[in-house]
């Protein structure tokens, strides 16, 4: 019995078992330098899904959801070109990451160090080194809306550069999303 579940143990931790993973059908396989930050994932499965309606974040995780997968970030440009036809003016996109409650008053925002761009939002999910999405900012973003203290969550700004923006929906709103990054690991 031992030998079976020593041998059992080395067949899911061979590189074989792992090569034989896919992702699902509509999803695009990346592969990604494992890394602590991204959780040593060497493989990922990313889909852009559409709504027929601005999406708030819970809207976004109940979408990603339905595809079995969880909001996603890109973690590289490379990750992000496969997704040209995304990729144009007035595309925008809602991303994983919210924003440090930490980091939510304006007077915390005059801390750099503590609420600089790169470090004022945190990913949602795991599976994701968020330094590309937190380098990629649009300009004058992340910007917060200081009348409403309400930009806590992210987006891809003309489905190219990372933006803050409500967690509601914004349905009147330029920068409507009506799309999701999903993500999830291979099957």
């Amino acid at each position: 019995m031992k030998l079976i579940l020593a041998i059992s143990i080395l067949l899911i931790l061979s590189p074989a078992y792992y090569c034989q993973k896919k992702c699902a059908t509509g999803f695009v396989e990346v592969q990604r330098a494992p890394t602590a930050a991204n959780q040593f994932t060497a493989k990922f499965c990313l889909k852009i899904a559409s709504s027929a309606n601005a999406l708030s974040l819970e809207d976004a995780e109940g979408l990603c959801s339905k595809h079995g997968a969880k909001l996603a970030m890109f973690e590289s440009l490379a990750e992000q070109n496969l997704f040209k036809e995304h990729l144009k003016p007035k595309v925008h996109i809602r991303i994983d990451g919210v924003r440090r409650v930490e980091c939510i008053m304006p007077a915390d925002l005059k801390d750099k160090q503590k609420c600089s761009p790169q470090k004022a939002f945190i990913p949602l999910h795991e599976g994701t080194d968020p330094k590309f999405t937190f380098n990629n900012w649009q300009l004058h973003n992340p910007n917060h809306d200081y009348v409403n203290l309400n930009e806590q969550c992210l987006i891809l700004v003309h489905g190219r550069e990372t933006g803050d923006i409500s967690c509601n929906a914004m349905p009147k709103n330029y920068f409507r999303a009506d799309k999701a990054l999903c993500g999830k690991l291979p099957n």
